[in-house]
């Protein structure tokens, strides 16, 4: 699902509807406000505004509210989702969809006993819906009820056996009750629907450590890193994920986008978002990834006037090990912004990565001027100047060091490398 997020209209648009001639019909229907409006995004802001619209016109009618919950749950507004279903519900409790939704809603609130009772009553009266019988079994597994869980997956298999849900789900259960290899097996299957499915890989590493194979657990373990559950959609999760206009929703949607290979989607994605936040390095961040994955490198460097945007490309370039067009991106940053501390910093390890310690040394020395208590460029000109056999100025430099942070990691293992290192 999509993740969270103006002010005075959205308040003043939702204190008319609770004074209208609408709510005087019901007088405990309430607007559901958001618990900090005003520091709602302008687009999430506009889009509840809409929904309150449509609530305001029809305010006996499920759908609207179960719309307006939408449009919160979108943007991870969950205890304004919650209260929307809860009153959705409330109007027409025989519309599976809006008590699916409160079921998700709920649970993301901590109301697990509800969210349970829900998904149970669901999974009687739509035994053919898949994603219910995977919510349930997830649920039932959370409380340690691996038996009802077991069920569940078993009838996960049965209605989708094309999605490895089903299997990494029935996988976890033997894996709990101490059976690795039944694990195993099933996390196999998992796999050949679906390689890059994380949570099979992450599965699967802890098989194998129970299993005493380190080696590929540790393969697997990494291959699965920040595993999380998939959940299998239902027809309103799209309608839900394009709903999602605040930056956190954005973000998740190309994120996703990029895990499942669509580069071009997320290119498209984070170029409208940087739009609209045209200085957020996490956007830059992720679009300098989105056009590497295209081999679109130079078009990250499209806004030159923005040194963040050659900042960040030239982190993503350092981070594949392409130092030499990192070094190019961070003096295009310090010729913007020639007391950017960061950047004679970063420049400065690069050009130690690429074995210039005398290129090097001028940066650090340089952030020396700028921030004489830095401890990044302390703990740099200590490391240049061993590299350079300078011992005595590189204890110096330690020494400096260590008084600005004596238990720092990098500190206490720059130490230990230079008590081996001796006089030159």
């Amino acid at each position: 699902m999509p993740s969270t997020p103006p002010r005075a209209a959205c308040c003043l648009m939702l204190a008319t509807l609770i004074a209208s001639a609408g709510w005087s019909q019901a007088a405990d229907l309430q607007a559901v406000l958001p618990a900090n409006p005003d520091q709602l995004e302008p687009a999430v802001a506009e889009l509840i505004n809409s929904a309150a619209q449509r609530v305001e016109a029809e305010p006996m009618q499920a759908e609207a509210h179960g719309r307006r919950g939408m449009a919160y749950e979108a943007n991870s507004l969950w205890p304004d989702a919650e209260s929307s279903y809860e009153r959705a519900v409330e109007l027409d409790g025989q519309d599976y969809r809006w008590r699916y939704r409160l079921a998700v809603a709920s649970r993301q609130n901590g109301h697990l006993e509800r969210s349970l009772e829900l998904l149970q009553q669901l999974a009687t009266e739509q035994p053919d819906l898949a994603p219910v019988h995977q919510r349930l079994a997830l649920a039932l597994l959370e409380q340690g009820d691996l038996a009802g869980a077991r069920i569940q997956f078993e009838r996960l298999m049965e209605l989708e056996p094309r999605f490895p849900q089903g299997y990494t789900g029935l996988a976890n259960v033997h894996l709990l009750e101490g059976d690795a290899e039944g694990a195993v097996s099933l996390l196999e299957s998992a796999l050949k629907l679906r390689p890059e499915d994380r949570q099979s890989h992450y599965l699967l590493g802890l098989s194998y450590r129970a299993l005493g194979r380190q080696e590929e657990a540790k393969r697997e373990l990494a291959r699965g890193l920040n595993a999380t559950p998939a959940y299998l959609p239902v027809a309103l999760d799209f309608e839900i994920e394009r709903l999602g206009v605040n930056l956190t929703a954005r973000l998740d949607r190309a994120s996703t986008y990029l895990g499942l290979g669509r580069a071009e989607e997320a290119v498209s994605e984070l170029e409208i978002t940087l739009e609209d936040h045209p200085d957020n390095l996490q956007v830059m961040n992720n679009l300098s990834i989105a056009y590497l994955r295209l081999d679109r490198a130079d078009e990250v460097a499209r806004a030159p006037e923005v040194s963040k945007t050659h900042l960040a490309r030239a982190g993503v370039l350092g981070a594949m090990g392409r130092f030499e067009e990192a070094r190019v991106s961070l003096g295009l940053v310090i010729d913007l912004e020639p007391d950017n501390l960061r950047a004679h910093l970063m420049l400065g390890r690069v050009l130690e990565l690429v074995s210039q310690p005398e290129a090097a040394a001028i940066r650090y020395a340089t952030a020396l001027e700028l921030a004489p208590d830095d401890l990044g460029a302390w703990l740099g000109l200590a490391r240049n100047r061993l590299e350079l056999g300078e011992v005595s100025a590189a204890r110096q430099a330690l020494t400096r060091a260590r008084e600005l942070a004596p238990e720092h990691p990098q500190v206490i293992e720059l130490g230990r490398r230079m008590a081996s290192e001796g006089d030159r």
